[in-house]
């Protein structure tokens, strides 16, 4: 039996507009490139639905298809479930599945932005019922990452005009993922006594252009397998419920919650804001 550790690519967003590195198109490419070349077929990108419309999206998600990727729905209008009336935020995710129903095939799966199921059990029940009457499984995360944060400041420093050690950028990205791959692997290793299917958050963003096949290569390295992310969210881990609302980092996290573990325990020090910026400055930005 295959011993190794599985893991999902799947990625938020999509479709992003330019960035400082890429037009929209370009990322597409360059991300599908990357999953081509590394033989990695069905990751998951979960859809914005409003910005379709806008820097070439139907057809960036129309290639993503065509190479072998998966679609899923995001929500139309990226809302936070926690600062919006319910009845708004389930009329949103149903405008985003008509449009997903309109440009083509995609996967049952419905992503909360920000990984925000709401403040109150009461809510996250009637979602649950609102998912179900609209064919929609939760598009569950079991690895959090803070990608978006170091992609803030690579775009932060850019526009002040700082030059960046691009090599060092690559191996900080690539670290951060892979070890917050790790945190998690331990807690469910302790929470659930086992190793489930993994799920890897990331975006659609100039970082995975740039440094995705390495990102692959790193996992590998470390014993990851890359499986589709239909074949992680059939493992059973997924269809567990967490009698909790401690949801911002993920499925597995608000297991380990709802089981006993504290808050603190299930933050790896690789989503600190502060940590990520030290690391940035040290090894990111060129020396002058």
């Amino acid at each position: 039996m295959d011993s190794a550790r599985r893991i999902a690519l799947t990625f938020d967003d999509a479709p992003t507009g330019p960035g400082a590195f890429f037009s929209g198109a370009e990322r597409t490419a360059r991300i599908v490139g990357h999953l081509s070349e590394a033989g990695v077929a069905a990751a998951m990108f979960f859809v914005r639905t409003d910005r379709i419309a806008s820097h070439g999206g139907a057809a960036r998600l129309a290639a993503y298809v065509a190479a072998g990727q998966a679609l899923a729905n995001h929500g139309h209008s990226h809302l936070a479930l926690s600062k919006t009336p319910l009845d708004r935020f389930v009329d949103d995710l149903n405008r985003a599945a008509d449009a997903l129903d309109g440009i083509g095939p995609h996967a049952p799966f419905f992503r909360y932005p920000y990984l925000d199921e709401g403040r109150a059990l009461e809510v996250q029940a009637r979602m649950a019922e609102a998912l179900e009457a609209k064919g929609l499984r939760p598009g569950h995360v079991s690895v959090c990452t803070y990608d978006f944060y170091l992609q803030d400041l690579v775009d932060q420093h850019l526009a002040r005009g700082v030059r960046l050690d691009m090599d060092g950028l690559g191996a900080v990205y690539c670290d951060l993922m892979v070890r917050c791959a790790a945190f998690y692997e331990r807690v469910a290793r302790e929470s659930l006594g086992r190793s489930p299917a993994h799920v890897l958050l990331l975006h659609e963003n100039d970082l995975a252009a740039l440094y995705l096949g390495r990102l692959i290569a790193a996992l590998w390295a470390e014993g990851w397998r890359i499986v589709p992310a239909q074949e992680a969210y059939a493992d059973p881990v997924y269809a567990l419920s967490a009698e909790t609302t401690f949801r911002n980092q993920g499925h597995i996290a608000a297991l380990a919650h709802a089981g006993g573990a504290k808050r603190r325990d299930l933050v790896p020090l690789e989503e600190e804001e502060d940590h990520i910026a030290a690391r940035f400055s040290i090894e990111c930005v060129a020396p002058e």
